[in-house]
């Protein structure tokens, strides 16, 4: 057949679009396909035939045009299956066309419409395979990862954006591949891998994004705060500190400031499963000093909490991150955030960082307990001078951090801070005067009562009679807090069963340190503490704060193989 001049060649070229024919786009990507309709065929072929030879006849370059032009027109008419296999075909022979890159490219892209998948990455693996310098071969790359998502094959996924973002750093479609290769990582909780892709994202693309590179840290510190890794995430907040900083803003300092310290306030406790406080219950003395003697407490004694000390470097560095945060929110930085969402989760975490803060001051109250050996002998004024002095000292302390505690945790009780912590405070109010109440009932009884002149059940009775109406005036104190807590969350409609920042400090033997909702636990120390006024949790919250409704009975559907299904 007579070539056609190169002038006809190149109008004509350019109006078909060859040698680009019938190229399929990636997602978001101009159409660069040929439209050959109203062009007449034959003219088509001559143009065809009159590309650069590569050992084949006229006839059979004539032969394949026609067989490309017919797999186009599969495709347009919604042919997919039939177009995939034209194109595959034609890929196959014969191997020297220069050509077969598009060939496989677009049988891939057939198959895909096809919703054959597995046919699909099939032909994008063999065009990287065969053509591994194709122009093509990243495109089919970034379709391949896309495939795979859609059939939830996530990790093959993450591995085919890591490899395109690591191969071609300077594709516009780079930098989102390697966000969407860390965001199937986080979801996978494979922290290793995506602590890698991190450390891609920032060489390439941290300078530049800087907000988008802040979110992936803090994405990250999350992963690891899942996996039960709380090191890693302190170690990913700091470097968001150290690397983003103000950059983002002064509220997103003031967050992660309080997450960081708030981890690290837990971190330094050593209870594996400790609730908020470093605390453990410690059971009361009621037994008598021999079967003989009379008590050494009084029947109303009940158990009480043992502070166990912290890690003294994490505490102390989890009280500078969270005052930092306070003094970042003192300083204006929520009024100055961007936007109303930003403002709402930094009240949120100042919330945290003033809870956090109150910690150490309501574990000291915990750790404090009635003096011992205190003595009141009417024959011995010295001993029961030095008795007096000492109980009045304590009694004073104990009052000035009662005070102290019930301002805070009331001020975060009323703050818009978010309701956890606003509930969780509310419930301190009442742990505070509940152990108050428990410190009187479980003093020891005088030793002048129990033994020498003065001792006898009678005067044992009448102490015990006189210390239970002191303790019982502050329990209802504390019945009044834990009241006060429900209706709280009553009002702010806040039953959430995933949150509790508080910790029941043991005054219930039956005590479960797992996770339930401040409103909750105050509404199970009110039936503890007064069964016949209270009813349990449950019916005080009512549905709310039950564990969820049963929707439906109905067995699983059977296994088709061995029940026949009737339509």
């Amino acid at each position: 057949m007579a070539t056609l001049p190169r002038t006809v060649r190149s109008s004509v070229g350019k109006m078909l679009g060859l040698p680009a024919a019938g190229i399929l786009p990636a997602a978001g990507m101009p159409v660069r396909g040929l439209a050959v309709r109203g062009i007449p065929v034959v003219l088509a072929l001559m143009l065809a035939g009159a590309t650069s030879a590569y050992g084949q006849s006229d006839a059979e370059r004539i032969e394949r045009a026609e067989r490309r032009l017919q797999a186009q027109e599969m495709e347009r008419e919604g042919h997919y299956l039939e177009c995939a296999k034209a194109y595959a075909d034609l890929a196959e022979q014969p191997p020297t066309d220069p050509y077969a890159d598009e060939l496989l490219y677009n049988a891939g892209v057939c198959f895909e419409q096809a919703k054959e998948i597995d046919l699909a990455l099939a032909s994008h693996a063999a065009l990287e395979e065969r053509f591994p310098k194709s122009r093509l071969v990243p495109m089919a790359s970034l379709r391949s990862a896309h495939l795979l998502v859609y059939v939830a094959r996530y990790e093959q996924a993450a591995k085919v954006y890591e490899h395109y973002a690591a191969t071609y750093p300077g594709e516009r479609d780079a930098m989102p591949s390697l966000l969407d290769a860390l965001f199937y990582r986080r979801i996978l909780g494979q922290a290793g891998m995506a602590a890698k892709d991190l450390q891609l994202f920032g060489k390439y693309y941290g300078r530049k994004h800087i907000a988008v590179y802040g979110q992936a840290i803090l994405a990250l510190a999350d992963l690891y705060e899942e996996i039960g890794d709380s090191v890693g995430a302190a170690g990913y907040y700091r470097r968001y500190l150290k690397e983003i900083g103000y950059r983002s803003g002064a509220d997103a300092v003031l967050v992660v400031s309080a997450k960081l310290g708030a981890l690290r306030w837990e971190q330094s406790c050593s209870l594996a499963n400790a609730d908020g406080s470093c605390v453990r219950k410690q059971v009361s003395v009621k037994a008598s000093s021999s079967s003989s003697a009379l008590p050494l407490r009084c029947p109303h004694a009940v158990d009480v909490p043992k502070v166990v000390p912290r890690q003294a470097a994490a505490a102390s560095e989890g009280r500078k991150y969270l005052a930092q945060a306070v003094t970042l929110a003192e300083q204006g930085a929520i009024d100055a955030a961007s936007d109303e969402g930003r403002q709402i989760e930094a009240r949120y975490w100042l919330a945290s960082a003033r809870y956090h803060l109150a910690q150490r001051d309501f574990e000291s109250f915990l750790a404090m307990r009635m003096p011992a050996n205190l003595d009141f002998p009417s024959d011995d004024r010295t001993k029961r001078g030095r008795s007096e002095k000492v109980f009045k000292a304590w009694l004073q302390s104990t009052h000035e951090a009662m005070s102290k505690l019930e301002i805070a945790y009331r001020e975060l009780r009323e703050a818009k801070g978010g309701a956890p912590w606003m509930l969780a405070s509310a419930l301190r109010v009442g742990q505070v005067q509940e152990h108050m109440a428990a410190m009187l009932g479980n003093a020891d009884i005088p030793k002048s009562l129990r033994s020498g002149p003065e001792a006898s059940t009678d005067t044992v009775a009448a102490f015990c009679d006189a210390m239970e109406v002191q303790r019982a005036a502050i329990e209802e104190q504390a019945i009044a807090a834990y009241r006060a807590c429900v209706d709280k969350a009553d009002t702010l409609d806040w039953f959430d069963p995933g949150f509790d920042p508080g910790f029941d400090p043991g005054f219930d033997p039956g005590f479960d340190p797992g996770f339930d909702p401040g409103a909750s636990s105050c509404a199970r120390q009110l039936s503890r503490l007064r069964p016949d006024s209270f009813p349990p949790a449950v019916e005080i919250l009512g549905q709310r704060a039950a564990s969820g409704e049963v929707l439906s009975t109905a067995p699983v559907i059977p296994h088709a193989a061995s029940t026949p299904h009737t339509p």
